[in-house]
């Protein structure tokens, strides 16, 4: 993928990104808030000791949960010739929706983006650090070619896999939603969503409408 420029991508997107950005402060993952030292259920001995010895380090609540959830994210464009209309906005939010991405993943979370047509391109992958040449890479991507929705499911469902630590994993396809490239490709799709569910793997799919709105 060849690099656009990336001062001028970047900002036309710089006050989407800031919005997304305040906006995610105010949200947390399962229950980041209050502390998770601060809720469950109380040890009254470790609370006297607690008390006793004055050492406010000492944990007086037992934990009966996991307080923080680990994520993975694998974000799919669609970069088919039938996005063309509408394709510079369209890479524009996925910019703005990486930027949400790294913000919510930036702990114990990983996350990736990936484009498709004929072709899978991987723009960032898993274990790769989200930089400044991610962002350009996203500027490059190029819209050309079929919708093989079916093909970048089954793709992403593999990469998301892979991370066996995960204890949720979402699937974020970008798409105007029509397949396209090859005989039975409509069943092919169902099929693709099935075997999503099936490794419980949460697919989200953001429409694109005609007329794309700010």
């Amino acid at each position: 993928v060849q690099p656009c420029a990336l001062p001028i991508f970047e900002s036309q997107t710089g006050d989407m990104v800031k919005k997304i950005k305040s906006r995610l402060k105010m949200v947390s993952n399962v229950v980041d808030s209050p502390r998770s030292d601060e809720i469950g259920i109380l040890e009254m001995q470790k609370a006297i000791q607690a008390i006793a010895s004055q050492n406010p380090d000492v944990q007086v609540f037992e934990q009966d949960e996991a307080r923080r959830v680990s994520e993975s994210w694998a974000i799919i464009l669609d970069s088919s010739a039938s996005m063309a209309g509408q394709f510079n906005d369209l890479k524009k939010f996925t910019l703005c929706l990486s930027e949400a991405a790294e913000e919510i993943n930036h702990g114990d979370g990983q996350w990736g983006l990936y484009g498709f047509n004929n072709n899978f391109l991987v723009v960032k992958d898993h274990v790769e650090k989200y930089n400044e040449q991610t962002k350009a890479r996203i500027g490059g991507i190029e819209n050309k070619g079929f919708s093989l929705i079916p093909d970048a499911i089954d793709m992403g469902v593999n990469i998301l896999n892979r991370d066996k630590q995960a204890t949720r994993k979402h699937l974020i396809l970008i798409s105007d939603g029509r397949p396209f490239g090859y005989d039975n490709i409509d069943e092919c799709f169902k099929n693709s969503l099935k075997n999503a569910r099936k490794n419980r793997i949460n697919v989200i799919g953001v429409g694109i409408p005609k007329k794309l709105s700010k």
